[in-house]
């Protein structure tokens, strides 16, 4: 692999995370703290770290970063290494340099010689052409979005834009659901294609937005910003579909949120409780495979199986 002579690649650790952060915020403007990275990051509870590359300028400057999320999945019965690929960040004064390509390629091959038998992601429209016409990935369905209107006061999606409204809102919403709450032990998810094991639900609830509760007989895991994101439902013989909008709903007033948000692959199980006419398409479901096997994967999703959940 050719390098761009100008700048020096370095594989990250725990301590390039404030480089991370800072790049984030100027890529993203967004308000994402080194604490909110680093719980993310940290994915050694599936056995490896966060594996990814930074590009460095000339002067020093943190000019780009491309990484995946190892985690463990499920195929044909058994356990297996995979990762999902997280966000492309490529500072304003370093775009159109090819950086982007090369860290993602220097992230594959390491992910590769570690044992991560494929590599899965949700590229947004301006990295998919990229991922698609310059590394190789192979697209095979997308993720499906179904928006549930409750009729709520809006705290949650206002506790998002403020904080002080968001300290008032964990408040209230503690004493609201603190006869609702699971612990990870007590609850038995589906897997999809990712296995939905108590250590993928302790890594998810760091978040302290992210919430694992019993309503009507139904499990969800949940995120409570900056809508209620349902994470994942758990499956049982006496849900209907009359039912199971009642629960979406009633939840979402508990949480006091506008909105019930659901994604996921056509083929999980959730699909079949919706009407097709509810489902707006929304990120594409790409792969990278390492493996020769000849065939294809038909790879199944939700919500919680994004890392932005």
């Amino acid at each position: 692999m050719e390098l761009n002579a100008k700048y020096q690649f370095k594989r990250i650790g725990e301590e390039h995370i404030a480089e991370i952060t800072r790049l984030y915020k100027l890529v993203f403007n967004s308000k994402i703290s080194e604490a909110e990275l680093h719980r993310v990051f940290d994915t050694r509870i599936f056995g490896k770290y966060t594996i990814g590359f930074l590009a460095i300028s000339e002067t020093g400057e943190t000019a780009a970063y491309y990484g995946v999320f190892p985690i463990i999945g499920a195929y044909k019965g058994t356990q297996i290494l995979m990762a999902q690929s997280g966000a492309t960040m490529t500072h304003p004064d370093h775009q159109k340099k090819g950086l982007f390509v090369t860290l993602a390629k220097m992230t594959f091959e390491a992910a590769q010689k570690e044992g991560v038998q494929f590599i899965y992601g949700f590229p947004n429209e301006n990295s998919l052409p990229g991922f698609e016409k310059k590394l190789d990935w192979r697209f095979q369905d997308k993720l499906y979005k179904n928006v549930l209107l409750t009729g709520a006061f809006p705290l949650c999606e206002l506790a998002s834009k403020n904080k002080l409204v968001k300290r008032i809102y964990q408040k209230i919403l503690s004493s609201r659901i603190s006869k609702l709450k699971l612990s990870p032990q007590n609850v038995l998810f589906r897997d999809t294609s990712i296995a939905h094991s108590v250590e993928f639900l302790a890594y998810k609830l760091r978040d302290p937005n992210v919430h694992l509760v019993r309503l009507n007989g139904i499990d969800f895991l949940v995120k409570s910003s900056p809508h209620l994101l349902i994470g994942d439902i758990g499956f049982n013989q006496h849900l209907n579909p009359s039912n199971f909008r009642f629960s979406l709903i009633q939840l979402g007033r508990i949480f006091m949120a506008s909105k019930v948000i659901l994604q996921f692959t056509k083929n999980h199980w959730i699909a079949s409780f919706l009407e097709y006419s509810e489902l707006t398409e929304s990120l594409p479901v790409g792969i990278l495979s390492f493996e020769n096997e000849g065939e294809e994967r038909e790879l199944e999703f939700n919500y919680s199986d994004l890392d932005t959940f």
